[in-house]
């Protein structure tokens, strides 16, 4: 993990001599990939491009700047934090972008580098090309099933039901361990919360699961005081709802709940930015 600073320090990583061959990588990108980013993900692509010409191809720019831009110019139509980050994430994927974790000088994790390269027609592709170098959409080949035998389709049977029942056997046995057995993983506020309404380790796993994944998809995987705060508060909304009605997938409204919440958070920090100009 590197320190953050000027955007001037990373000028060595930049991969390109000058604005214009940078603009011309770019849309050679977009030329090949132009139907792989969604409309959100173009914009949010576009922006970024604007925040790395200081040093040509490479910014540090925080996501926050970004979609506070965005949010002003399309007169409060602007884009979420997930929508940014599925973006780089597709970049990566076909080698456009390339990211470095940074750190603040008190040691906490900072905004990412983030460093564009060159148009290569090969490699990094989520497509397969044809011959005449256009890109394919991947179609699975069909597999051919052959007809077996009687006697084998028994054997199958057999052994499927043989393998239902030891399965249903360790589930059932997953299912009695109570929360003392959760992992460490689940921080033990939450998981004395829990607790409470479902004494099952695997059961309690699941949720600060949900919670995990919701907050890397609204980025805020690395701030756990925020994941904590906001999963007892959406597990709280949920006890609450499951005593008032029937809910027929608690874990599913419980990450329903944890999305509006975190929205929150980021349209709360979103307002901040704007009234601090």
């Amino acid at each position: 993990m590197m320190e953050n600073g000027q955007v001037t320090i990373f000028a060595e990583y930049s991969k390109f001599e000058d604005v214009a061959s940078f603009n011309e990588a770019i849309h050679q990108w977009l030329d090949q990939y132009h139907d792989y980013f969604t409309k959100g993900e173009k914009l949010a692509l576009t922006f970024l491009t604007r925040y790395s010409v200081k040093v040509v191809g490479v910014s540090n720019v925080k996501i926050a700047t970004i979609l506070k831009v965005i949010h002003e110019e399309y007169n409060g139509n602007g884009i979420s934090r997930s929508t940014f980050k599925r973006m780089i994430s597709k970049a990566k994927k076909i080698g456009m972008i390339t990211t470095y974790t940074m750190k603040r000088n008190n040691g906490g994790q900072s905004s990412n580098l983030y460093v564009f390269q060159p148009y290569s027609d090969d490699g990094g592709s989520p497509s397969r090309k044809s011959q005449s170098g256009q890109a394919q959409s991947y179609v699975p080949e069909r597999r051919l099933h052959t007809n077996e035998p009687p006697y084998q389709q028994k054997m199958n049977h057999l052994i499927k039901t043989k393998e239902y029942k030891t399965n249903k056997f360790i589930n059932k046995r997953k299912e009695s361990l109570d929360h003392s057995y959760t992992s460490d993983d689940v921080p033990s506020t939450f998981r004395k919360l829990v607790k409470n309404f479902f004494d099952c380790a695997d059961t309690i796993e699941s949720y600060w699961r949900m919670v995990r994944i919701c907050a890397y998809k609204n980025s805020y995987e690395t701030d756990q005081n925020l994941m904590i705060d906001n999963a007892i508060k959406a597990f709280k909304q949920t006890v609450r709802a499951m005593k008032k009605k029937n809910i027929r997938r608690p874990i599913a409204y419980f990450y329903g709940v944890l999305h509006k919440k975190f929205e929150d958070v980021y349209m709360f920090e979103l307002n901040e930015l704007i009234e601090q100009q």
